[in-house]
């Protein structure tokens, strides 16, 4: 489970909630600090994306991850990411390992509504603390 102080992004198609930050929403009257907010959250989104890229080519199983229990979730990408790098560090290449298909049901309805108020509270919070940062370099 995420702590406090941690967080997952996301792109303008989730939910803002306490645990995924998203994009402020862009309809046309975006102030500099939402568009810088947007433009680094999106830098940082592109480079898990590639990341996310490699590990689902070899471990075809992510492609269709669906599980109740977040810890059930954590330890099956940190398997699969241990997996992925003791191939790499072995110097191998796999075009992909199968894992047997298990996709229990997930609540969407209580997923997309939990925690939506702190996620607003918390996407405002970084964007002030990234405004600050940009204002100390304004000449």
């Amino acid at each position: 489970m995420l702590s406090d102080g941690e967080h997952l992004i996301a792109d303008s198609g989730y939910v803002l909630t306490d645990k995924m930050i998203t994009p402020y929403r862009n309809n046309g009257h975006l102030v500099d600090s939402h568009r810088y907010f947007n433009y680094l959250l999106s830098q940082c989104r592109a480079t898990v994306e590639r990341c996310n890229g490699h590990l689902k080519m070899r471990m075809q199983r992510l492609g269709k991850l669906f599980c109740k229990s977040m810890n059930a979730t954590n330890m099956h990408l940190a398997a699969c990411a241990v997996i992925h790098n003791f191939i790499l560090l072995g110097g191998e290449e796999m075009g992909g390992i199968v894992m047997e298909n298990r996709t229990p049901t997930i609540n969407v309805f209580e997923a997309i509504n939990a925690g939506r108020d702190a996620g607003m509270q918390k996407q405002e919070n970084i964007r002030r603390m990234l405004a600050e940062r940009l204002a100390m370099y304004d000449v």
